[in-house]
């Protein structure tokens, strides 16, 4: 029960709903149980003595109960749904609140479709519970106290017989819930791994089609759906089981009450009316029996979930912003790094050692190595997607550490190689860091990154929706998209992530044409595969094993016999190897 007490920190905030839909429900309990007394009432001072008046009395206050016990339906459910729709929407914005501040090594430990799984499926079955268990938890205890009551004091005897079996079945529900929570605990994690399954397919689909694996991709997927389907089955049987003890149970309460309740209304001891109103009691106190087995079912599912969606909350961020940080104040765009060292979790050798390095204003600096060497690292580390394990960054004078996160990505611009597009238009893509753009602010950035005129070019021109991770462009005008989009922004600082090794030589001309316009007076920092592409940096920083080996212009490292001038002429060579073959 722990995780789902947590849960309470999400319904305090609307205690009043849930006080007026028990207020609901509460009344239509009462018109429930009036009903029975209606009955004994008709049958033993109207139907046996022959009394037409309280016949016609008795059928006009059924009428009226019933009305009642409608109103009273339709605004608990009403009311329950709203409650239960609301507090969902309030987990679920916490929930993506806190993915939004998580680091990147969080996504790196966990699956997309874990994620995904929780919420959506984790926080349905929250729902579910607030809409439908909450309601019958009390229902369960007011039927059961109230009906009880009631047959008491129609036929203590009787009553006593017909309610011997509930001790023994509430024991049983309780180790039903204890025994399948496990089980739906692994369920959901099943459902997160089929959702994780699906969500790579579907990425993937192109890949898996152009390699000819769809009968590999099926097989995969259809392995993790029937692992889910076996452990389902497995989950209904328990709860086949619990509900067969609790129908055998209302059935027992029925035959005992045919028997000892016929015998008794033979002998005198109890009226016509009477049995029939302690039959109706014991039908609605053998419903909240019937409802042990879907209560603990739902239950047990919701725990489960809660459990999974607070593992998400109950982490802490590693980057965050300092009680007393303030917004960056850029000015020169300065950036310092100071004996920088970073340590991956779970990892011992770093993946940056004491890097010293200073950018001056307006300075064009490329990051160039070997694979692996920590240039992503390095950049990374300016917007914070990891914090230095040792020695610090600055920007004109001012710690990173100490100012807060919005201002200070708000003030480092990235294009990265693979540009990530929104499902919306082309112009919302453009404005996406700055909503309140106006139409000709975007179509100036456009202008500078070079895509205005094939924009200009499309029948809904901006507002031409560009599909899933910009589907329907191609990787340059992908690239210049996320150009202008930066370009928008007007951010002091640049960090180019490879932005031009994933298309052609041809587009990248266009594209370089495009970051040429993005690094008029910005500080800026390239990261380049292809040395050609900076030759023309003001400096060019090399970094090997996570150290900084060299640093210069193009001119003075190819001079010197060091890593650069052999990378350098390596891809020298592979150019006139290519430029040969297209001659042949």
């Amino acid at each position: 029960m722990r995780p789902l007490l947590r849960l309470r920190h999400f319904i305090r905030p609307r205690l009043w709903s849930l006080l007026i839909a028990y207020l609901a429900l509460g009344a239509g309990l009462f018109f429930q149980l009036l009903v029975p007394r209606i009955l004994q009432h008709a049958i033993d001072d109207g139907l046996m003595v022959g009394d037409h008046a309280v016949l016609t009395r008795s059928a006009l206050y059924l009428v009226l109960a019933s009305i009642g016990l409608a109103i009273s339906y339709h605004f608990r459910v009403y009311l329950f749904q709203a409650f239960s729709e609301r507090v969902a929407f309030d987990i679920r914005q916490q929930l993506y609140a806190r993915l939004q501040r998580l680091p990147a090594e969080f996504y790196d430990a966990h699956q997309t479709g874990q994620l995904m799984a929780r919420a959506t499926e984790d926080i349905n079955n929250i729902r579910v519970l607030i809409f439908s268990g909450f309601r019958t938890i009390v229902l369960f205890f007011g039927m059961l106290i109230a009906s009880s009551i009631l047959m008491f004091r129609i036929d203590a005897l009787l009553a006593i017989v017909a309610m011997s079996t509930m001790p023994f079945l509430l024991v049983a529900s309780v180790k039903y819930e204890s025994g399948v929570r496990p089980l739906f605990v692994s369920i959901q994690r099943q459902f997160g791994a089929m959702t994780t399954s699906l969500q790579e397919n579907i990425a993937g689909a192109r890949l898996v089609r152009a390699y000819a694996q769809e009968g590999r991709a099926s097989t995969h997927f259809a392995e993790e759906v029937q692992t889910l389907r076996d452990l389902n089955i497995v989950a209904s049987r328990y709860w086949a089981i619990a509900n067969a003890a609790l129908f055998f149970s209302a059935g027992a309460g029925s035959v005992i009450l045919i028997w000892l309740g016929g015998h008794r209304a033979l002998s005198g001891h109890l009226s016509v009316g009477s049995m029939v109103a302690f039959s109706t009691y014991l039908a609605l106190f053998a419903d909240p029996v019937r409802w042990l087995g879907m209560v603990a079912n739902r239950f047990a599912r919701a725990s489960a979930s809660s459990t999974r969606i607070f593992e998400v909350l109950d982490t802490v961020p590693s980057i965050a912003d300092r009680p007393e940080a303030k917004p960056v104040i850029v000015g020169d765009g300065e950036v310092r790094f100071e004996g920088v060292t970073l340590v991956y979790p779970g990892r011992s050798i770093p993946a940056l050692d004491a890097i010293d390095l200073v950018a001056g204003a307006g300075e064009r600096i490329a990051i160039v190595g070997k694979t692996g060497s920590g240039k992503s690292s390095l950049l990374g580390l300016l917007t914070r997607q990891h914090d230095p394990t040792g020695g610090r960054i600055t920007i004109d004078g001012q710690e990173i550490r100490d100012v807060t996160l919005a201002s200070l990505r708000a003030a480092v611009g990235t294009v990265t190689q693979e540009p990530f597009l929104f499902s919306m238009t082309i112009g919302e893509n453009i404005a996406f860091g700055r909503p309140d753009a106006s139409h000709a602010e975007i179509e100036a950035s456009a202008r500078a990154a070079r895509i205005h005129d094939f924009i200009a070019t499309l029948p809904a021109g901006y507002d031409t929706e560009v599909g899933e991770r910009g589907v329907t462009l191609s990787g340059g005008q992908k690239q210049r998209v996320a150009i202008a989009r930066t370009l928008l922004r007007n951010p002091r600082i640049l960090v180019l992530d490879d932005a031009t090794s994933a298309v052609d030589p041809e587009t990248e001309v266009e594209v370089r044409a495009a970051l040429a316009n993005l690094m008029l007076s910005r500080t800026t920092f390239v990261i380049a595969q292809r040395l050609e592409s900076v030759r023309d940096a003001d400096r060019i920083v090399v970094l090997d094993e996570s150290r900084i080996v060299d640093q210069g212009t193009h001119d003075e490292l190819t001079e010197r016999d060091g890593l650069y001038r052999r990378l350098w002429e390596i891809q020298s060579r592979e150019k006139r190897s290519r430029g040969s073959e297209a001659d042949a």
